[in-house]
């Protein structure tokens, strides 16, 4: 397969050089470690204009959730380009509006609280700062299409700057973005973290390093390499020109975000041994560099340009994120770091956590991805019995879709083929987002054939998903292990929290045995019958029950001690297993390697 490199410098060269492209100019320093500010200076033109509104983001592209940004800002001040003090307001949460006074450039500055350590947020210690524009950096409105001028300052015992913008020549702390969505798209990383340069396809990319754990950077090249060749064996081509994994270790946690020629990864420090364990940080970067091209090169509408003081809705997350999950696992087996057993493993573990979330029968993925804002991101103690995750249920839409395609071409096209041309239309050749019509319009002209029902049932409806029909297609068959040896899986339908000696009941799904208990979340179990319950013995009291027998529970609901009276009926978990046919055909087993990349 041809590879190239998309020329994202000759755009950068042809933006500069269009006309009204006076660069707004940012000045962000580290100011007090100890106290962990940001001071920020903007200037800009007036360019005939009364008055300029500056205007800090309210969230994150790539994290759908209203974050407030705005709400460590303080200090600001205006002035002109003598230093005399200019008028302003707030008009709303996240807008300072200067007057002029005829005055031809404003001056603004003020200072940022930076002390989380969230891959959303930036951060700011005596050792290092993370800078992410758009928690720091505000934009002037009607601006965000301008060029913008970002000069660095930082502690002189610093050495190290990790950034993908395009660097001033000569000047080496200073950057230039050909608009406003480049500069909240590159993440910065100060301090004195460790820069490893490697190459690929001729493409420069970093590892920005920081903190310590079980691992040595440079270990981890390698399987950086392996994952980024199989992402350009099957896209073709890169949208983009350099690329630094940010790679933050931590004591606990972890997690990732896409940027459009980066990715920030953070991980447990601990999370590199076993390999079982390691193949889950390999999941998450695999993810989070294939948003490179699905969401940040090819992308639903209306995800860029961005409007930054309010949600962006769109009913395609489960395309940007869950059609990614699926992808994460099959570069990793492109990339030989995962093998065909433990890829279908995962595949039934998906499977069985749908299966066990009863909000897929209320929340379609359109309304999953749309509702983001108010459920996704915030989740409650009843939300797997109406909610359901467009990453997961995404992921096997994708591979349901991928095995349609394999099957009605007779294995000539795929899903790859799919996202292919989702690049090369919507990227390459018009730089434009797509729409649900026109993504269903690129599957059928890959299959061959209308999809009408598939999305109706599967996408905008709730119908349960015929997993072992599409599973067929490739001669596997998707097998309960309920009632087999080893096959269940008893289970209360509770989950709880320790406080001490107290079991704190935190969520309880809908028909289960805790369900028609009576229990509730926020519930402290006190007894059973007899038995006086604790984290320790809980497993071995309940297993005491047994079918049709009554049995009193006693609880704790909001200081007042009550006993609820049941009947115990058992419930068992759905648990499957998916394994290759008896009698497969000789086409099944042409399309099983064609799917899972056995033949090359």
């Amino acid at each position: 397969m041809a590879f190239w490199i998309v020329p994202a410098l000759m755009a950068l060269a042809s933006s500069l050089s269009g006309a009204g492209s006076t660069p707004v100019v940012l000045r962000v320093a580290v100011a007090d470690t100890v106290g962990h500010y940001f001071d920020v200076q903007i200037e800009a033109s007036a360019e005939g204009q009364d008055s300029l509104d500056f205007k800090m983001p309210v969230w994150i592209p790539g994290s759908y959730l209203i974050r407030e940004f705005e709400g460590q800002v303080f200090g600001f001040s205006a002035s002109d380009g003598a230093k005399h003090q200019l008028p302003w307001k707030k008009t709303d949460k996240n807008t300072w509006r200067v007057y002029l006074d005829s005055s031809t450039t404003a001056v603004v500055r003020y200072r940022v609280y930076a002390f989380n350590p969230d891959i959303h947020y930036s951060y700011v210690d005596a050792d290092r700062a993370f800078l992410n524009p758009s928690s720091v950096c505000m934009f002037v409105a009607g601006r965000v299409n301008r060029p913008y001028r970002l000069e660095l300052s930082f502690p002189q015992n610093w050495t190290s700057v990790s950034t993908t913008l395009q660097k001033v020549s000569s000047q080496p702390l200073v950057f230039i973005a050909r608009n406003y969505d480049e500069l909240v798209d590159s993440p910065i990383e100060i301090g004195h973290h460790r820069r490893i340069p490697f190459q690929v396809e001729g493409i420069p990319f970093e590892l920005a390093f920081v903190g310590s754990g079980n691992v040595q950077p440079d270990t981890l090249i390698p399987y950086l390499k392996k994952i980024t060749q199989a992402g350009f064996d099957l896209m073709g081509s890169a949208p983009f020109d350099r690329y630094v994994f940010f790679l933050q270790l931590r004591s606990s946690g972890g997690g990732g975000l896409e940027h459009r020629n980066s990715c920030v990864l953070q991980s447990s420090r601990w999370s590199f041994r076993p390999y079982r364990r390691f193949q889950g940080f390999l999941g998450l970067v695999a993810h989070e560099f294939f948003h490179a091209w699905n969401v940040k090169a090819f992308r639903p509408f209306p995800l860029g340009p961005f409007d930054y003081s309010r949600e962006n809705y769109t009913v395609l997350l489960w395309v940007a994120e869950g059609l990614t999950s699926y992808y994460a696992p099959r570069l990793l087996l492109r990339a030989g770091l995962l093998d065909e057993k433990e890829y279908l493993k995962r595949l039934q573990q998906s499977i069985e956590q749908l299966e066990r979330t009863p909000g897929r029968k209320w929340q379609s993925l359109a309304e999953s991805s749309f509702d983001a804002w108010i459920k996704f991101y915030r989740p409650n103690e009843n939300s797997p019995n109406v909610a359901v995750s467009y990453y997961s249920k995404g992921a096997l839409i994708g591979a349901m879709l991928d095995l349609l395609i394999l099957h009605e071409t007779g294995g000539k096209h795929s899903l790859d083929d799919v996202m292919r041309l989702l690049y090369e239309r919507y990227h390459l050749q018009q730089d434009r987002a797509y729409t649900l019509a026109e993504f269903k319009k690129t599957c059928e002209e890959v299959a061959g054939r209308s999809l009408d029902g598939f999305f109706k049932r599967y996408v905008l409806g709730t119908e349960e998903l015929d997993f072992a029909r599409y599973l067929s297609y490739v001669g596997l068959e998707l097998r309960s292990r309920a009632g087999r040896p080893g096959g269940k899986r008893r289970d209360y339908g509770f989950r709880w929290r320790s406080e001490g000696d107290r079991i704190i009941v935190t969520q309880v799904i809908n028909d289960s045995p805790a369900y028609r208990m009576g229990i509730s979340a926020g519930d402290e179990l006190i007894a059973l019958d007899t038995y006086r319950l604790s984290p320790s013995n809980l497993t071995d009291v309940l297993e005491l029950l047994e079918a049709g027998e009554w049995h009193y529970l006693t609880i704790s609901r909001d200081g007042m001690v009550r006993r609820l009276r049941f009947e115990w009926t058992p419930w068992t978990l759905p648990s499957f297993e998916i394994v290759k046919a008896d009698h497969r055909t000789r086409e099944q087993r042409r399309l099983y390697s064609i799917w899972l990349y056995l033949r090359r």
